[in-house]
């Protein structure tokens, strides 16, 4: 009978035993789920959606992608991503592509709920964490935009009365205008403008000429509908710039200058001293800000013809210094993979432009030697002319690279190939060559890119001088 007892006591504790571990493993896995620890992310350009609003607000039957960005001293493994209400294929509520291991999530939203989505993450150490973000999906909504617009002093400047607007008919949005009875501008007090008042005309656009130099800000927005405003950052230069002309620091914290090249080409800004150099964005006459190259060298790729305004600012401002621009041919830039690309932006901003010179059909032509010496003074020139690379380059996709060939251009010395995954061309590479053929590679797979490609010359200071742009054409690059 002690026997049976003995028997039955070990297995009863046997049981609560397995049945403690169970639990204290239940209560581990709990403990060691961590609700922080990572970011939702949803970016337009991972995403290829022109909605910055995304994260929060998307339109019935748009697609977006989200993307999990741990903290710098987290390393991602591994995903799940959970949705509430649950997805489900044959309910048709949204459809679901996970990529890189669960980090990124492509939904298409062809249900009109309001969903949350609640990935739990596991680093490389087997640690969970957890976060989630609420998304409602709506047929239309509007979105604040921010745009930068630039003029100089004395010059009279247009800011537009639009607003960013999104439903089926437009998943990228459109930029619509309304009567001015309907929208109202604010904060533009502290923009100086001639007796007082700008003018706005019906579709409530304004003009105004400013009479002092500087940063100010003006809100456009539309009544009755909170989220759709237009806030514009507007610069006005009180000096002009010449290539290699020096000017002495004011002491001041900001200056507001303008440059117009005389030729294309790479450009730095300049500095007699190294020390309290200043830091500089350079806007082009649109309103876009202009991005630096991304090499070793810097500087910035600008337009011959084309008004720049740089905002120079000064952590330490002195007026022991003084500054310039100027053209900057670092060694090997020819036989560079990719030359420097502009950073285009949504802006839609209107100033002057000065006209480029008139040229005969499918040529550009542009002074040699010339521009301005130290003193501002022009000097003589003679011109170049660059036919236009006349057809549309042919495609060939192998491999994930695309093969390209044109036509030649009679005397070119070059070609410089543009490409982007958009029509606009926003965000593009640049690639120069010395044949009419190229190679362009690591491009991303499931991309569609758009293609153009112009000539250029050298002049007699051996400065490019370039061509027309060719008809574009677009390859889709297979996933």
């Amino acid at each position: 009978m002690n026997k049976v007892k003995t028997i039955f006591f070990m297995a009863f504790s046997v049981v609560i035993l397995s049945f403690t571990a169970i639990f204290l493993v239940d209560m581990k896995t709990q403990a060691d789920t961590v609700s922080s620890g990572f970011e939702i992310s949803h970016s337009t350009e991972t995403c290829g959606c022109n909605d910055s609003g995304a994260l929060h607000s998307v339109i019935l039957g748009s697609t977006h992608t989200y993307t999990i960005v741990p903290r710098a001293d987290i390393s991602f493994q591994h995903a799940i991503w959970n949705f509430t209400p649950e997805y489900n294929p044959e309910d048709n509520n949204i459809s679901v592509s996970l990529e890189d291991g669960g980090k990124s999530v492509t939904i298409r939203f062809i249900k009109s709920e309001e969903y949350t989505l609640s990935p739990t993450m596991t680093d490389e150490s087997n640690q969970d964490y957890q976060n989630s973000i609420s998304i409602d999906v709506v047929n239309e909504k509007y979105v604040t935009t921010y745009s930068t617009a630039c003029t100089e002093l004395g010059k009279p400047l247009t800011l537009k009365a639009e607003f960013k607007y999104f439903n089926q008919n437009h998943m990228n949005g459109t930029m619509l205008q309304s009567s001015s009875d309907s929208i109202t501008w604010s904060s533009f007090a502290s923009i100086p403008i001639e007796e007082g008042t700008p003018s706005m005309d019906t579709n409530g656009n304004i003009t105004f000429t400013p009479t002092q130099s500087g940063k100010y800000s003006a809100n456009v927005s539309l009544n009755d509908v909170s989220s759709a405003n237009t806030i514009y950052t507007v610069y006005v230069t009180d000096n002009e710039l010449f290539a290699e002309q020096y000017i002495p620091t004011t002491g001041k914290s900001n200056e507001y200058i303008s440059f117009t090249p005389s030729t294309t080409d790479r450009y730095k800004m300049l500095w007699k001293s190294t020390d309290n150099r200043g830091h500089e964005s350079i806007f082009d006459s649109s309103g876009n800000q202009v991005s630096r190259i991304d090499d070793v060298y810097g500087g910035y790729w600008l337009t011959a013809g084309e008004t720049y305004y740089i905002h120079l600012y000064y952590r330490h401002a002195t007026t022991t210094n003084s500054y310039s621009i100027g053209i900057y041919n670092p060694p090997g830039e020819d036989d560079s993979s990719e030359n420097p690309s502009d950073s285009e932006s949504d802006d839609y901003t209107h100033s002057d432009v000065k006209p480029a010179p008139s040229v005969p059909s499918g040529q550009t032509t542009q002074s040699t030697g010339a521009g301005n010496n130290a003193n501002g003074n022009s000097s003589s020139a003679q011109s170049v002319t660059v036919s236009k690379v006349k057809g549309k380059p042919k495609l060939k996709l192998k491999k994930g690279k695309v093969k390209l060939t044109f036509k030649k251009v009679k005397g070119a010395d070059g070609y410089e190939i543009c490409y982007a995954t958009n029509k606009k061309f926003k965000k593009s590479k640049k690639m120069t060559v010395k044949s009419a053929k190229a190679t362009l590679k690591k491009l991303k797979k499931g991309k569609k890119y758009f293609i153009k490609v112009r000539a250029f010359k050298r002049d007699a200071s051996l400065k490019k001088v370039f061509g027309t742009y060719s008809k574009t054409v677009k390859i889709a690059i297979k996933k």
